[in-house]
């Protein structure tokens, strides 16, 4: 048997919250989306927590993605930052195929959506701060509240991440995610690799 996986770290566009309300997951330009529905445009899946089935649809335009996610997503509070897992098992004469997700409770995840700065997509930096260090060297400074384009309807707040009190802002590159959290009292700081392709032969 052989198992494949794409496991992707959720933005709040994807999760509908953007000004289209669409739900789906977008694939890396390198990833491809057919090593999970092999060359089929639809497929039901099986969630591996509650057993329900669940048609997707996989599109590859200027955009890779895999579409109708947002029952999925309500029914699982899923939030930026978290994992939702597509699997596909193939053996000798037939193929099943999966989807499951992986929740992140104790971190603060953010995303350069400008030039101006990070937007907070998920998480409580006051309460990841609890029981540390005042001397640890990571800080989040809030720069105030800015429109994404001239276009849009809302403001967004935007936070500057300080390391040593120095700004790490021109070292990430726009949709860049960056996970912060507190391990045992040391707040470290990852960039998120959105998407992972796993292939196992079992």
């Amino acid at each position: 048997m052989k198992i494949i996986q794409i496991i992707k770290r959720l933005n709040n566009t994807e999760l509908g919250k953007g000004n289209t309300h669409e739900t789906y997951v977008r694939l890396n330009n390198d990833a491809d989306g057919n090593l999970i529905f092999n060359n089929l445009n639809e497929l039901e899946f099986v969630n591996k927590r509650n057993g329900k089935n669940i048609i997707l649809t996989y599109t590859h335009g200027r955009e890779q993605r895999f579409n109708g996610l947002g029952e999925f997503y309500r029914e699982n509070d899923i939030l930026a930052g978290d994992e939702v897992i597509f699997e596909r098992k193939i053996f000798d004469d037939y193929e099943e195929y999966y989807i499951d997700f992986l929740k992140f409770s104790d971190n603060v995840v953010l995303q350069k959506t400008s030039s101006i700065g990070f937007e907070i997509l998920k998480g409580d930096w006051s309460v990841l701060f609890e029981d540390v260090d005042e001397l640890n060297n990571i800080s989040i400074e809030y720069l105030g509240e800015f429109k994404k384009r001239s276009d849009s309807p809302n403001y967004t707040k935007y936070y500057d991440i300080l390391i040593d009190k120095r700004s790490v802002l021109k070292k990430y590159k726009p949709n860049d995610m960056i996970e912060i959290k507190n391990n045992n009292g040391i707040i470290s700081l990852l960039l998120i690799n959105p998407c992972i392709i796993y292939e196992m032969d079992v």
